[in-house]
């Protein structure tokens, strides 16, 4: 997806800051940023590092140089200093939630 269309979805799931990411119990996730990533798993990993060492998404975003774009929602663990992560097309499908905006839906 374009950059473009990557802050629509961000600025559209904005809604679920707050929400459980993964985990139960004590052991919950819960999810306070959504944004824009790189699209492929190494530099989606490459980027939430960066953003765990920098705090900035911008700076984060820096290294990637390519189009292909995704979505992912993020829960920072300051006592571990560990950030879990998950793509919002995943995190969608896992909670078996229906989201319907405008030509986008992801039903399950």
């Amino acid at each position: 997806m374009t950059f473009a269309e990557a802050e629509h979805f961000c600025d559209l799931y904005s809604i679920l800051k707050g929400e459980v990411l993964c985990g139960s119990g004590d052991q919950q996730y819960i999810i306070d940023t959504v944004a824009v990533a790189p699209f492929d798993r190494l530099n989606k990993w490459i980027f939430v590092y960066f953003f765990l060492e920098t705090n900035d998404l911008q700076q984060s975003m820096d290294f990637y140089k390519y189009s292909d774009l995704d979505v992912v929602l993020m829960s920072r663990d300051m006592a571990n200093n560990e950030i879990i992560y998950k793509d919002l097309r995943s995190y969608l499908l896992e909670q078996q939630k229906t989201y319907a905006h405008g030509s986008f839906a992801v039903r399950v």
